[in-house]
């Protein structure tokens, strides 16, 4: 079965009121979601083909004018900008709005924390985390963190394992077993 013939089974099924024959003509038509993406993508390809030529003509054409611009390339390193871009905005009405932006750079924040260990605890104790929870933990604590080590960052299980090594090092240092190195 096409996929026409399936969209005319599912209009007279709508028309009809046929709910199961509805769902069942969506089920087929979902069976050709590869195929009408493949066909969509084929078609974008031979149009970006069909373009390519005149699109290459008119960035010639824009860069030749862009270039008769005085003062173009100083003006755009006085602001850190590293080029522009210029935009047509078609609305419902068909007025088209021209805009221009600045590609500037980014600035990036700074991070702090996250992402990982440092080796804080090593330093200060002279033992990773997972060094404490081996001689620290109780032998439920040492399993449940084997487990969720083996889990990873599935269902958070790598802030779970945080959180019980925490535990097990505010454990030991209340007991004095664990003391910072001098």
């Amino acid at each position: 079965m096409s996929v026409e013939e399936l969209k005319a089974q599912i209009a007279t099924a709508i028309a009809n009121g046929d709910d199961a024959g509805l769902m069942t003509a969506i089920k087929e038509l979902n069976k050709f979601k590869a195929e009408i993406a493949k066909a969509e993508q084929e078609k974008a390809r031979k149009e970006a083909e069909a373009l390519a030529g005149a699109r290459e003509k008119l960035a010639t054409a824009i860069h030749k004018a862009v270039n008769k611009i005085p003062n173009i390339v100083e003006n755009l390193q006085a602001v850190k900008a590293t080029g522009f871009t210029f935009k047509l905005d078609n609305t419902e009405e068909g007025i088209t709005y021209k805009s221009v932006a600045l590609a500037v750079p980014q600035v990036k924040a700074h991070r702090t924390g996250g992402g990982g260990g440092k080796g804080q605890t090593k330093e200060q104790y002279g033992m990773s985390m997972q060094e404490i929870v081996a001689n620290f933990g109780t032998a439920e604590e040492q399993a449940e963190a084997e487990a969720l080590r083996v889990k990873g960052r599935e269902d958070r299980a790598d802030s779970k394992l945080y959180l019980l090594q925490k535990a097990i090092r505010k454990r030991a240092i209340a007991e004095g077993k664990l003391q910072p190195v001098k």
